[in-house]
């Protein structure tokens, strides 16, 4: 049977396209998954990498749990869902606790964090409550506990005074008094 229009075939083959391009989970090794992961993380496609990690977790349990455990929350933090990369790094940091390989990187993606989240002026309907920056200070007072001796703790408790200032939250503010 032809296919009369040219919106359906262009539909067709788009779709035919599409299912040649579909990645070839089964015919990859546990490595070789990590590494296209680690490529798409690179490449900022998040979503990829995490359904790599996630295949990769399924079928491979037992493979470098320590790696993927951290790929994983990589993922989501360029995917753009910060808060649960942040509690997903928390968690690895609290499960790897002395881990050379991977503690320069994590001390980088909990700034980064931090950093986005408290930059940020989103907040819930525009109202001003759940704010990211609210978020954002917790990220980069878990940083400062964790790493103090970064070179970037200082900088992370003047980003936390400046949007504590920027929204009068500090001691020695006078708070209005009212008249009767």
């Amino acid at each position: 049977m032809a296919l009369r229009s040219p919106i359906l075939a262009a539909a067709a083959i788009a779709a035919c396209l599409a299912a040649c391009r579909t990645y070839p989970y089964a015919q990859k090794t546990p490595d070789e998954l990590f590494a296209d992961a680690g490529v798409d993380i690179g490449d900022g496609n998040g979503a990829a990498a995490l359904n790599k990690l996630e295949y990769l977790k399924t079928k491979f349990a037992n493979y470098n749990k320590e790696g993927v455990e951290f790929r994983t929350a990589d993922a989501e933090r360029v995917s753009g869902k910060l808060w649960r990369a942040f509690t997903d790094f928390k968690q690895f940091e609290e499960h790897y606790r002395v881990t050379s390989y991977y503690y320069k990187n994590l001390q980088d993606s909990v700034y980064a964090i931090g950093t986005q989240l408290i930059q940020s002026r989103y907040s819930f309907l525009g109202l001003g409550i759940f704010r990211d920056a609210d978020d954002g200070v917790l990220v980069l007072q878990f940083f400062v506990e964790k790493f103090s001796a970064s070179s970037r703790a200082d900088e992370a408790l003047r980003q936390i005074a400046e949007y504590k200032y920027e929204i009068g939250d500090y001691q020695g503010r006078s708070k209005p008094t009212k008249r009767s």
